[in-house]
């Protein structure tokens, strides 16, 4: 049996083009660049959060590893300080992630596409700079 999306979050799943449940509170994108999105609701119901999961980063070691740590954290530190804060840092696998979250009430001030297009934007750069420090880039 298929999962239904929450009547709250169904019209921002569908906003989004959303075709499947992850659970009643998320759902899962994938682009074309391959770069992967999760958004869901939060538990306090009032905030829309955002995974943007930019790269994989379990093969980068020594000093390139050491400079993309160090870009990532001085990277956090601004986007803490962004007028729409998110954070940005390595998950437990080594995935490189950015999270943002949005009042539910600032999303009907505002259209969810910029903001959203805005984050996986964020995201690419970010892939781009890792893969720039990892010396991978062709």
């Amino acid at each position: 049996m298929p999962i239904e999306f929450l009547a709250t979050f169904r019209p921002i799943a569908q906003a989004l083009g959303a075709q499947t449940a992850s659970s009643p509170r998320s759902f899962d994108l994938v682009f074309d660049d391959d770069l992967c999105a999760t958004v869901w609701l939060h538990p306090n119901d009032r905030e829309l959060a955002v995974d943007v999961w930019c790269c994989d980063a379990a093969t980068v070691a020594g000093v390139p590893r050491e400079a993309m740590v160090d870009a990532l954290l001085r990277l956090n530190v601004i986007l803490q300080q962004a007028l729409e804060p998110c954070a940005l840092g390595l998950d437990n696998r080594d995935f490189v992630l950015l999270h943002a979250r949005i009042e539910l009430a600032a999303l009907a001030q505002q259209d969810l596409l910029p903001w959203f297009f805005g984050m996986l934007e964020q995201g690419r750069r970010v892939r781009s700079l890792v893969t720039t420090l990892s010396l991978q880039a062709e």
